[in-house]
């Protein structure tokens, strides 16, 4: 494998300086020396002056941020990363860049290929993202267009167009499938209610899908905007959520997938999707009401516990004991008053 190549490589530098970083790092690095293999392809930069140099090239963001303040505390020849590419050079790019596609872990992914697809707000770690077929759009923050010039680069060696638009360029309408990144933390969302967003793309979309963090999400009361039209929630393991809204969520039924060990792999998750059958400890079917009436929370465990008739749900329970406790700590001063009269009458 062509990538086993960069990654025993990134592993002896790892190794000989002891740092650890995260696995997306690890794609940050392969990325970088895809895109500075393409740059000295096409003679921008030389391989020999790219290999003799230990400073990392600021061609993306990211790398700009690993060198400031990730590697430069670490060691002074920024970890020797280039001179990886006395390894690759002489290994077709395009080779190389399937490989890394084919390596990379699968985001999860509700269209098909022939879908007209949008992404926003993906701006970082976003490679499993990368649409190899050429079908998307990818709205772009300022901020962050070095990382979508890498994406511009994968289109040219594959051979495709992919479409990069500014954010404040255009309408986001006619889509039939709108992915949208929010990792804006809850104390930050009172000027900016990410469920508004979405409401609005679900009117000019077809489909609408929101991946953040499970803390944001788990109690929905916030988003009830938009709560008709929750289709699909998958609850990850990495405590990631991805929610599928479908302008056309007549039946009002609303699937919740566990993906953790037990599915192990987007294909098998893909599977599950498609099928939409309940499966113990795997899938969960709710209607709007069950979610209504337990206060509009996401989780997977409180929906997969059996509820005959007389038994309350999770939710009513613990209303239910907070009153009964409200009226104990009622009596219980009323007590405490009488005893205090009686002891000083």
């Amino acid at each position: 494998m062509m990538i086993k190549v960069i990654l025993d490589e990134l592993n002896l530098l790892r190794d000989k300086y002891r740092f650890s970083i995260a696995i997306d790092g690890w794609n940050i690095f392969i990325a970088y020396l895809i895109y500075l293999k393409y740059l000295c392809d096409k003679g921008k930069y030389n391989y020999e002056e790219v290999i003799d140099s230990d400073d990392l090239y600021d061609i993306t963001t990211e790398v700009k941020y690993l060198k400031r303040y990730i590697i430069r505390y670490m060691s002074g020849d920024m970890l020797s990363i280039n001179r990886i590419m006395v390894k690759i050079k002489d290994i077709d790019t395009k080779e190389l860049l399937i490989g890394f596609l084919d390596y990379i872990d699968k985001a999860i992914y509700f269209h098909s290929d022939s879908d007209k697809v949008c992404y926003i707000g993906f701006d970082l770690y976003n490679y499993n993202y990368y649409d190899d077929k050429g079908n998307s759009t990818y709205i772009i923050n300022d901020v962050y267009q070095d990382n979508y010039n890498i994406f511009k680069v994968f289109d040219e060696i594959l051979g495709i167009n992919n479409n990069y638009i500014c954010d404040k360029d255009t309408d986001i309408k006619d889509f039939d499938y709108v992915y949208l990144y929010d990792d804006i933390p809850r104390y930050r969302t009172r000027n900016n209610n990410i469920f508004e967003v979405i409401y609005e793309y679900i009117k000019n979309n077809n489909n609408v899908i929101l991946c953040t963090n499970y803390n944001k999400i788990s109690n929905f009361s916030s988003g009830r905007i938009v709560s008709k039209y929750l289709k699909t929630i998958i609850l990850n393991n990495s405590n990631t959520t991805t929610l599928l809204f479908n302008d056309d969520n007549s039946n009002g039924n609303i699937s919740i997938i566990n993906y953790d060990e037990r599915i192990g792999s987007t294909s098998k998750l893909y599977n599950i999707i498609k099928s939409n059958r309940k499966q113990k400890d795997i899938l969960v079917k709710i209607n709007y009401k069950d979610f209504v009436d337990n206060n509009m929370r996401i989780g997977f465990k409180l929906y997969q516990i059996e509820k005959p008739n007389k038994i309350k749900d999770i939710n009513k329970i613990v209303d239910e004991n907070t009153r009964y406790l409200k009226r104990l700590n009622s009596i219980n001063n009323i007590v405490e008053q009488e005893i205090n009269i009686l002891l000083n009458r």
